[in-house]
């Protein structure tokens, strides 16, 4: 199910309220562990710094998630705006819904599993 907002970006439902956090992550892990789009909300943590690698991202990402069960969902971006303000690298702990604000790329990943694929390759 995508919807339109008056920001110019899209949004997809990944999961339903009740069992929001349960659907989304089966569905953001079923998706070959990548999803296109960015979680939505301001319930987020930063995890980056600037010149940080996507690699070294999803690294950062899933020691929080170990850590701190904070970081069940990275949304990560190489666009010009989230990386020149630092906020290319989101850890979020649930992720009802993602987003596409335009002209931005980002993908959703559960860390844990992408950092196992980084490894394994």
């Amino acid at each position: 199910k995508a919807t339109s907002d008056n920001s110019g970006s899209n949004t997809t439902a990944i999961g339903a309220s009740s069992v929001a956090a349960d659907a989304s992550r089966s569905l953001v892990a079923a998706g070959g562990g990548s999803r296109e789009g960015r979680c939505s909300g301001s319930g987020y943590m930063s995890v980056g710094w600037p010149g940080m690698s996507r690699d070294k991202c999803i690294e950062r990402a899933a020691d929080v998630q170990k850590d701190t069960s904070q970081c069940s969902f990275l949304s990560y971006s190489s666009s010009l705006q989230p990386q020149q303000q630092s906020q290319f690298c989101l850890c979020f702990k649930e992720c009802s819904e993602l987003t596409h604000p335009a002209p931005e790329v980002w993908e959703t990943v559960n860390p844990e599993e992408a950092k196992a694929t980084s490894d394994n390759s």
